[in-house]
């Protein structure tokens, strides 16, 4: 039975982070710039949303995380260690946002969650060593 190789569990996890990093860049911090900071600190204070702070953070965590799936994907030490860091500060956002968030996106943060337990257990994933 063929296991899988610490290669392309890399390459998983790569894929995976991409994805995550270009939706919250695209369909969160975008929009969100778009509207300005007094827009979204004004949002913010009603408790629908992030300070326009936390959305600065998101994005240059969302940059971060693409160069580590850059690194990532080709095998890099360095890109999985950034995959790391980037997935385990993704995973606290998206736990605050699935505790405290609007019911419509919930769902969005429990996806994300186990989206990033998937990309954590594929960093460390070790190869077999009876093969």
């Amino acid at each position: 039975m063929n296991r899988l190789d610490r290669p392309t569990a890399l390459k998983i996890a790569a894929a995976i982070i991409a994805f995550l990093a270009l939706v919250e860049l695209f369909v969160y911090d975008l929009p969100a710039f778009m509207s300005g900071a007094a827009a979204v600190d004004q949002i913010a204070s009603t408790g629908e949303g992030p300070p326009f702070a936390v959305v600065i953070v998101q994005t240059i965590v969302s940059l971060a995380a693409l160069l580590g799936a850059y690194g990532t994907w080709n095998g890099r030490r360095w890109g999985v260690a950034l995959v790391v860091m980037c997935t385990v500060l993704m995973l606290l956002a998206s736990i605050m946002g699935t505790l405290f968030a609007p019911p419509q996106t919930r769902i969005w943060g429990v996806t994300t969650i186990v989206l990033e337990v998937v990309i954590l257990v594929c960093c460390f994933w070790r190869r077999n060593k009876a093969g």
